[in-house]
């Protein structure tokens, strides 16, 4: 990828200023204000090497003007590259190096990293939410649902009056996960019993997978894929005409799976698909700011069209939300007063890019407590691009509640 050229480079005169330094006598500034994101490439999944760059041209703004309570920021890369011992370096590094918080990224190996945040009282802000810690740590400060997804999933077909029957299309290993949230939603707008397809990881023959889906004419169909499974499944439905038989009555999870980047190669296939985002689409007035404060860097060549996606987005607005609330700190912002500083913030405005975060009020559920934005954006397919389908966030909390006792 192009990008890791420019951060080889870019380490490698770190490197050299360091040393130069060190030679020359010069102390080194032990006043900036380091934060960690850590997320995942050199990866066959997965490739978000991007993600710390998204965050370093955040706070550019910021450090161009003197930096935060005086402090400029500095962001610190780290790659678990999908290995759990990895990540646990990683959050080793975060302690090592005494960054005032996590913030943004991609990682799967939560289990590993927050036990060390906790010993070291590092908050995470807005990391990815897939294992039941990063919705109940101490240190978890998400920007997004996590397992609400899900229950997003099932709410989004299930509130159409016409979706007595719900066909999902799933994997063999999301599927357990998946479904008991689907099942909670279609339980709780008293739809049938969700009947759910599954298919092994990897598949490359998708077409098997989707004719069990479409058997028995259900009335609305849902998705809930990865990127490249999406890529295998949208022909398989192309050549069986799903799209044509269904129209209006396919549903996707965005985040996980429909991206803009898969809207964009199957513009035909996936047009009229409902879909739902964690925030605004990537193509929404409100992240114009946002866009070009990332093309104007014109370090992130390569990726523009990804830009958009959940990510990304999430990304961004965990800077901004760290930003917002290292500003409340008086004196030098450092992991302990930034925590303190978010358990006191109940009501972060970040604009139209989220609804009002309130870290202050953790959920009655204590699977989810740390679950702080249960709101999702419902979105339709339009020419190779998201736009957004209903005004405002819809929050899937009270459905969730109401089916778990």
């Amino acid at each position: 990828m192009k990008l890791k050229g420019l951060r080889q480079s870019a380490l490698a005169l770190a490197a050299s200023a360091a040393l130069a330094a060190c030679g020359s006598g010069q102390a080194q500034d032990d006043s900036a204000l380091k934060v960690m994101t850590i997320s995942i490439w050199d990866n066959a999944t997965y490739d978000f090497e991007h993600l710390p760059t998204i965050v370093e041209n955040a706070a550019g703004p910021a450090n161009q003007a003197g930096g935060i309570n005086g402090q400029k920021v500095e962001v610190i890369p780290c790659n678990t590259k999908g290995d759990p011992n990895e990540a646990e370096r990683c959050a080793r590094k975060a302690a090592d190096e005494k960054v005032a918080a996590v913030v943004g990224g991609f990682s799967l190996e939560a289990n590993r990293i927050f036990p060390i945040l906790e010993q070291a009282k590092i908050p995470y802000i807005g990391g990815t939410v897939t294992k039941p810690i990063d919705s109940t740590s101490p240190m978890a400060f998400p920007t997004a649902g996590g397992p609400m997804l899900q229950m997003a999933d099932g709410v989004r077909p299930a509130e159409n009056d016409s979706c007595n029957t719900i066909a999902m299309l799933t994997s063999e290993q999301s599927a357990p996960f998946t479904q008991s949230y689907v099942e909670k939603a279609a339980a709780h707008y008293k739809r049938q019993p969700v009947r759910t397809v599954t298919y092994p990881e990897g598949a490359t023959d998708m077409a098997p997978y989707v004719q069990q889906w479409i058997q028995g004419n259900p009335d609305c169909l849902l998705m809930v894929l990865t990127p490249s499974s999406s890529q295998q499944a949208l022909p398989a439905m192309k050549s069986l005409q799903v799209t044509e038989n269904f129209r209006g009555r396919i549903y996707a999870s965005a985040p996980g799976g429909l991206t803009e980047d898969v809207l964009k190669k199957f513009p035909q296939e996936t047009e009229g698909i409902k879909s739902l985002g964690y925030f605004p689409p990537g193509s929404d007035p409100v992240w114009t700011d946002y866009l070009n404060q990332m093309k104007a860097a014109g370090n992130l060549t390569g990726v523009e069209g990804r830009l958009g996606d959940n990510s990304e987005l999430r990304t961004y607005l965990a800077y901004k939300v760290f930003e917002i609330v290292a500003k409340t700190v008086s004196g030098p912002v450092t992991n302990e007063s930034l925590l303190t500083a978010l358990g006191q913030a109940c009501s972060v405005n970040v604009g139209s890019m989220s609804p009002t975060l309130d870290f202050c009020k953790p959920v009655s559920d204590p699977a989810i407590a740390r679950s702080f934005n249960n709101s999702f954006v419902w979105y339709e397919a339009r020419d190779g691009h998201y736009v957004q389908s209903q005004d405002g966030f819809v929050d899937v909390l009270p459905a969730y509640l109401a089916q778990s006792g």
